[in-house]
């Protein structure tokens, strides 16, 4: 039997009604499956289908999945410990007769191979297929999922306005949304995924004739629609979106939820945001109402990512900057045990390694800048504090060697900087001492 994951962002309009924004597949799934991931009704489709074979269609991107840190509740978390999602599935049922397989294809992949199918084994694919109605219809064109939500119910999803002969709609009317200071309405694209330092822009519209003007120059691939802001919806103090991951299975597309969540905005809600002269909020403001920005720069195989202030020592043991380097110039590096680093299937963040060896075995070595690559970044800056006093920053996708008990053993793992939380144990090289050891996060901010 084939199954595909998919996940699909509300927002919870003031009346109490939910209304869908959009729905994708190749979804993130970087949620802590201990509190949501509902495994009873999960095992339960597998027993009553009687799977003996489960198989997981995955790219890197979008697979981990965390034991993650409920900032509500600190003493009850245990973030920073994180692993596939099939790895999840293979042990839970590691001991049984359930055998749990993975197909792993690279994050630009637009198809998937071809997997056998049979009564008894269940195919799970994670990753996005332009073959597939779902994905490259409904995923991937707003237009069509709007399109098929409004025929369905108009109340399904917030008021919009598309101009198009066949996907057209306008069930916004001539009653504006009144959201306050807030932005009341919003112009986004047609075709997922898009600049998300861009889109959605945020308007704030007072008149019939401003939403006209608005209207008349969309360009063809944009449509407007009304940001729902809920005041009474915030968690601490920040807007958010509930995000429900399904899978869908067999030719009926019959429905398990996997879990639901919610993500709020990185910045808190503010009474008066700034406004430019087109009534657009500025940049700066943007995170206060939007779960989308672009975290990382285009060019995800940069083997080391920072931010212009983070520091980096030269051969000579003095510190620098990174916005300083320049292509040529020899820093000082690290190099850690029993890593294959030119081994065709290496990947770091699927790597792990003895904490013991790590500590005993690395050694300090230099490596040479081979290309330097600067791009615009809007998000966050995450900033740690060990118990011995050390501050680190970063931005959320730097790697970091740290330390987790992974089924029982202690190993050495490369987490994202997103991945930390207080109580995280991270691996810090001692200069003056030259000298591996590890240090306790006491606090992130």
């Amino acid at each position: 039997m084939r199954a595909v994951i998919l996940g699909t962002d509300f927002i919870k309009d003031t009346d109490g009604s939910f209304k869908a924004i959009e729905t994708n597949t190749n979804v993130g799934l970087s949620v802590d499956a201990a509190r949501y991931m509902d495994l009873d009704s999960f095992t339960s489709f597998v027993e009553s289908g009687s799977f003996d074979e489960i198989t997981v269609i995955y790219t890197q991107a979008n697979i981990q999945i965390f034991n993650a840190a409920n900032e509500l509740e600190p003493e009850n978390s245990t973030y920073g410990i994180s692993l596939p999602f099939y790895q999840l599935l293979k042990e839970y049922y590691s001991g049984s007769s359930v055998i749990v397989n993975q197909q792993v294809l690279t994050d630009t992949a637009v198809t998937i191979p071809n997997v056998t199918d049979s009564e008894t084994k269940l195919i799970i694919r994670i990753a996005y297929d332009a073959t597939a109605l779902i994905d490259d219809t409904y995923a991937r064109d707003n237009w069509e999922f709007l399109k098929l939500m409004n025929d369905s119910n108009p109340n399904s999803i917030p008021k919009t306005y598309i101009d198009d002969v066949e996907l057209g709609f306008d069930s916004i009317g001539n009653v504006l949304r009144d959201n306050g200071n807030h932005p009341n309405y919003c112009i986004k694209k047609r075709i997922t995924p898009t600049n998300n330092n861009v889109y959605p822009k945020l308007l704030k519209i007072s008149t019939i004739q401003e939403l006209d003007l608005v209207k008349s120059n969309l360009e063809s691939d944009e449509y407007i629609q009304e940001y729902i802001f809920n005041p009474s919806d915030l968690l601490n103090n920040k807007t958010k979106v509930y995000r429900s991951v399904d899978m869908l299975y067999g030719g009926e597309l019959d429905v398990i939820n996997l879990w639901m969540c919610e993500q709020t905005n990185i910045l808190d809600t503010i009474s008066t945001p700034d406004y430019d002269d087109n009534n657009e909020i500025q940049i700066w403001d943007r995170n206060r109402y939007t779960t989308k920005y672009n975290a990382k720069t285009d060019d995800v195989g940069i083997k080391f990512s920072a931010d212009a202030g983070t520091k980096i020592l030269d051969t000579n043991d003095a510190i620098v900057y990174v916005q300083s380097l320049n292509v040529n110039d020899l820093v000082k590096s690290i190099d850690f045990p029993n890593i294959q680093y030119d081994a065709p299937e290496f990947v770091t963040m699927n790597w792990t390694g003895s904490s013991s060896d790590i500590i005993n075995q690395s050694y300090v070595t230099s490596s040479k800048v081979a290309s330097i690559i600067q791009k615009p970044y809007f998000g966050q800056i995450i900033e740690f504090e060990l118990d011995n006093g050390s501050v680190f920053s970063d931005v959320p996708h730097a790697t970091i060697l740290t330390e987790q008990v992974i089924s029982g053993s202690t190993l050495a793992k490369f987490s994202n900087y997103s991945a930390l939380s207080t109580g995280s144990t991270v691996f810090v090289w001692d200069n003056d001492t030259n000298t591996m050891h590890t240090g306790s996060i006491i606090n992130l901010y």
